[in-house]
């Protein structure tokens, strides 16, 4: 409970900082709307009691005109200030929203990337997610009118003290018990989505599944419409099972706690009827104190529900939070796209000499398992090398590269650069030195030339240089066959006039983007696994130049390439088991000779 509201402050003050004249208006306008119910009761208590005198025939007509004229201008700013209110939250609380999006979105840039590689990490996304996109709002909502919603409540129980000590505290014994049993309930509805995160994600994937373009295909061949229609159904009952056993107990609860208050409510009425049959109240007194009654319970249910409401959402918001906190690399520098003419420092490629990088004892695991992916590795990639790195699926070449790029961290043992070692660089200086295709290589939804310039963004305006990289993939020739070029949309997720391509055309873009980069040390992770064999030979055709005067760590399951390669690394069970020419390998008879002449075989 107290770990929730100490979030509440820096709430606080993330919002007063993002919008603090709004914030003190609308602070104002909440405490004129709290005092205005009490200023409303007033007023009637003496409107009332001077209309009695008149009938009597003792009253004074400009005293109560007076006082009428207070209750209506009363009556009035309660009203008027409700939609100024809601005006001015909702503004704040759409900048808010926007503001707690793009720090989610610079988070998610900056996070090592093996903490992206849990279950859980997804699960505590999706939960800070929904926290700004389902509570955040509900959250300022809920707290923006309790200063308001408190002042009435204790201007009017005070107002009832005057007349009796025993209305106060008979109204707060039937709403507190009903509000603690409420809570309770919030605190088990929390628990329960809790649980249900992991499954509410894979409801999320089915349902994706099942609507997604590129499944389509498989799905009606394979004939799975149904069987993962089943699944869906059988994960949504399960969670809605539990969800409603919760409901129903939260009704019998709530049910016992309403009791409880209408019979305090009762006797409340019942002593304040007695109050004025005994001649203990003026008529005014009588009209007023039980509006005060009705006005009490109204503000303190909103005040219960809001600072309930708020509470609840603090969880959210305590998710959220601990997603921010999370360790980052580093600070991203921003890189900004350069026009051709921009011949400035930044715009210039720098002619650092190519570096050695060496892996001493590196050991790795992914979070989660006992097992490493790589075990005691030394490895030495030296400058201007070309390296081709083989060996079975999952003997850990594609995490040794990834290793390499800086994206993931040793477990055990290290990995320098020219002699220092890799933790203690500028790993942003580090990865503007290197580039790569992977084999889940990324097929951007925008244009062609953008998708050739992510590769440096100092050049996404160099039509020169975008147009060697397609040459130099192939990727060129894909592009003069689209209807306008390089400004051409490829896919058609978000554009209906997309141009779609081919696994392997978008594999040429990919590599087309590595080659924009002019990196001095490369990493191919199967850059030909989609292409045909026409287009594999190009590429490797070109390889030789376009390995020129750079490192290169070359992956591939096909071994016809790995020739090209100035030595051969054989990876087995996260340890170099073999190393050497293709000729000493293929002499030596070991595990890379009988890969090699199996593949061979397929050819003959």
């Amino acid at each position: 409970m107290a770990n929730k509201w100490q979030k509440l402050p820096h709430l606080l003050r993330v919002l007063y900082a993002l919008a603090p004249r709004d914030i003190a208006i609308v602070g104002a306008l909440h405490l004129a709307f709290g005092l205005m119910p009490i200023a409303l009761v007033i007023a009637l208590r003496h409107v009332v009691d001077h209309a009695v005198a008149l009938i009597q025939g003792q009253g004074n007509l400009h005293m109560t005109l007076l006082w009428l004229g207070g209750l209506v201008i009363a009556c009035y700013l309660s009203w008027a200030s409700m939609p100024i209110r809601e005006w001015m939250a909702y503004g704040i609380l759409a900048r808010f929203k926007a503001r707690t999006h793009e720090r989610l979105l610079a988070k998610a840039s900056r996070l090592p990337l093996q903490v992206c590689e849990t279950p859980r990490f997804y699960d505590q996304l999706h939960r800070a997610h929904r926290g700004v996109d389902e509570r955040l709002l509900a959250t300022m909502e809920s707290l923006m009118p309790i200063p308001a919603h408190f002042i009435t409540c204790m201007g009017l129980l005070i107002y009832l003290a005057t007349i009796s000590y025993a209305l106060p505290l008979a109204l707060l014994a039937g709403l507190i018990p009903g509000h603690l049993i409420e809570r309770k309930y919030d605190q088990k509805r929390y628990q329960l989505i809790q649980k249900h995160t992991p499954s509410q994600r894979r409801l999320d994937y089915l349902g994706d599944l099942m609507i997604r373009r590129e499944a389509a295909a498989e799905i009606r061949l394979f004939g799975l419409e149904n069987e993962l229609q089943k699944r869906w159904q059988a994960l949504f009952f399960a969670m809605r099972q539990e969800r409603l056993r919760l409901a129903f107990a939260r009704v019998r609860a709530i049910i016992t706690g309403v009791i409880g208050d209408q019979i305090a409510y009762s006797l409340v009425l019942t002593g304040i009827v007695a109050l004025i049959a005994r001649g203990s109240l003026s008529v005014g007194s009588y009209v007023a104190c039980m509006d005060a009654v009705v006005l009490f319970r109204d503000a303190a249910l909103m005040l219960f529900n809001g600072i309930r409401t708020m509470e609840d959402d603090l969880h959210y918001l305590g998710d959220l939070l601990a997603y921010l906190k999370l360790e980052e690399e580093g600070n991203v520098g921003a890189m900004p796209p350069c026009s051709p003419e921009d011949t400035s420092a930044e715009c210039k490629v720098q002619g650092d000499r190519v570096p050695e990088v060496r892996f001493e004892g590196v050991t790795f695991r992914y979070p989660g398992s006992d097992t490493p992916v790589l075990d005691r590795l030394n490895l030495t990639l030296h400058a201007g090398e070309r390296v081709a790195l083989v060996g079975e699926n999952g003997a850990g070449k594609t995490t040794l590269a990834k290793l390499l790029l800086g994206l993931y961290l040793p477990e055990e043992g290290q990995i320098t650069v020219n002699g220092r070692s890799l933790a203690d660089l500028d790993i942003f200086a580090w990865r503007k030195m290197v580039g790569a295709v992977f084999q889940d290589y990324t097929r951007y939804q925008i244009t062609a030339r953008e998708n050739i310039g992510f590769g440096n963004l100092h050049r996404l305006y160099d039509d020169a240089a975008i147009r060697a990289a397609a040459d130099k993939s192939g990727a060129s020739e894909v592009i003069a066959g689209l209807s306008q070029g390089y400004e051409t949309v490829l896919g058609r997720l978000y554009d209906e006039s997309g141009h779609d391509l081919s696994m392997g055309q978008w594999q040429k873009l990919a590599l087309a983007r590595a080659y924009l980069r002019d990196a001095q040390v490369l990493v191919l992770d199967e850059p030909t696994a989609a292409l045909d064999a026409r287009a594999e030979v190009e590429v490797y055709r070109q390889f030789q130049d376009m390995s020129r005067g750079k490192s290169v760590l070359l992956i591939s399951h096909r071994l016809g390439c790995a020739p090209l390669a100035d030595r051969i690394v054989f990876l087995e069970r996260g340890q170099i088991t073999e190393e050497g020419s293709h000729q000493t390998l293929v002499q030596k008879g070991g595990r890379y000779a009988d890969m090699f002449a199996l593949q061979a075989a397929w050819y003959q």
